[in-house]
């Protein structure tokens, strides 16, 4: 009933937040719809998103939208991962310990770049297993049929047990990096490596669009935890017992 006045201001300051965003990149989209406008503009030469969008007559309200919705379908994903892989890596100390020391050999430069993270594969490792454990996105993780059926003359045979999409580790739920720690080459078995063929993103449909540029998205997870684990020294307080911190999932806006 009262919704409509917004009593508590949470429509006007959300609507002032996004004019905030949105006035970020106003002067971005001026300077190429002003560049697409002009007589030497020819369709070859469109080098981004935001090009084709113009081509095509979006109005600044709709590349907005569209631009906001991209952004926020890729960021609330990429903080709940860095949450759940700080929290894993807090708990395993010894883990750490071997994180901040690669860190410390490898990266040289007072300040830390994206170019330098493949000077990191046991981070890469650790992220890639804390997203096994606690992929952000969990109802796409059951893949089986039920009972077997027949789709577009493609006979699918009932599941025998549940199969995730992290397939031949589903049967394990613990922090695996902990096994690593005394046989450091072992690192070379190209599972635990993050490399395109042994990780995939799923990419999460909402609306028209989803989230674009997955490898980009998965570089910026490595280097905000690279760089929280370099500039923070995060440990649990020495009162509490590790193996008791409350590991439970809750829902979240996705």
């Amino acid at each position: 009933m009262f919704e409509r006045f917004d009593l508590q201001g949470i429509r006007k300051g959300t609507m002032r937040q996004y004019n905030k965003t949105f006035a970020h990149w106003e002067d971005i989209i001026e300077e190429r719809r002003a560049r697409i406008n002009s007589s030497t503009w020819s369709s070859e030469q469109a080098q981004s998103f935001l090009d084709r969008m113009l081509e095509n007559g979006f109005s600044n309200d709709q590349i907005n939208q569209w631009s906001h919705e991209l952004f926020v379908a890729g960021t609330n994903t990429t903080t709940t991962s860095v949450v759940w892989a700080m929290t894993e890596l807090v708990r395993h100390k010894e883990v750490m310990s071997k994180i901040v020391e690669e860190i410390g050999r490898e990266i040289k430069s007072d300040t830390m770049t994206d170019s330098e993270l493949s000077k990191l594969p046991y981070l890469q490792a650790c992220i890639k297993e804390a997203m096994r454990l606690h992929p952000p996105v969990p109802l796409l993780l059951p893949h089986m049929a039920a009972e077997t059926c027949e789709v577009m003359n493609y006979t699918f045979l009932r599941t025998p047990k549940y199969l995730s999409i992290f397939g031949q580790w589903a049967e394990t739920l613990k922090f695996g990096m902990t096994l690593y720690l005394s046989n450091p080459k072992d690192l070379l078995d190209q599972k635990w490596i993050l490399k395109a063929k042994t990780l995939s993103y799923y990419h999460l449909v909402r609306g028209g669009g989803c989230v674009p540029e997955c490898h980009q998205v998965s570089r910026v997870f490595n280097f905000i935890l690279a760089s929280l684990i370099r500039e923070f020294d995060l440990a649990l307080p020495e009162d509490v017992d590790p193996l008791k911190l409350d590991m439970n999932d809750n829902l979240g806006s996705l």
